[in-house]
């Protein structure tokens, strides 16, 4: 008898997965040259806001190609501090003038600031986004469980090269492992540490 299991694309069983907020565009433009380079996906949480989108620079659609682009909010509040109406207008906002620029569905969140709750969480639906990331770490290779409180396995700067290691090593075709690598490019006046 035969057994039939989910897979990642091209029947992988293993995945690689990245992500990254609160950057500007040149040091995401050199990110994704290095990206690009090696074939490698990812996807860029960005502020609608922060940048002139009629600045011949910030030419999102053709600057983005080939990755994701997904939501941040439009200015970057803690929108856990935030009235309800705000947090709407700040991912809403956000998705509208992304989805504009490269021509596609946004489906995805980062939480800026690490700002959630579960008032926010609910609402996520409501304006369309479908997944969101926190900014804290499992450790593990684990698919999510919540896609609207999605984990990261870790930081690039928490541990990187032995958890690639450990993920290479991971040799069992019966389970799905993820590896979920987040950062930024730059340090940005927007992190708190």
């Amino acid at each position: 008898m035969n057994s039939v299991y989910c897979v990642f694309p091209g029947g992988k069983f293993k995945a690689l997965t990245l992500s990254y907020d609160d950057n500007s565009p040149e040091s995401n433009r050199r990110l994704m040259e290095i990206f690009r380079k090696y074939g490698i996906k990812a996807t860029f949480f960005l502020n609608s806001g922060l940048y002139p989108y009629d600045d011949d620079r910030w030419e999102i659609k053709r600057m983005y190609e080939g990755f994701e682009v997904a939501c941040h909010t439009r200015t970057h509040p803690t929108i856990a501090r935030c009235p309800v109406t705000e947090v709407i207008d700040q991912i809403l906002g956000d998705r509208k003038a992304l989805e504009a620029a490269v021509g596609y569905p946004v489906r995805g969140l980062s939480y800026p600031n690490r700002s959630m709750s579960p008032e926010i969480t609910a609402l996520l639906p409501l304006t369309g986004i479908r997944y969101a990331r926190e900014g804290e770490t499992t450790g593990n290779f684990g698919l999510p469980q919540d896609l609207l409180h999605w984990k990261g396995t870790c930081h690039h700067n928490q541990n990187l090269l032995e958890k690639a290691d450990e993920f290479i090593s991971l040799f069992k075709w019966q389970y799905l492992y993820l590896f979920y690598v987040w950062g930024h490019t730059v340090q940005s006046q927007y992190r708190r540490s």
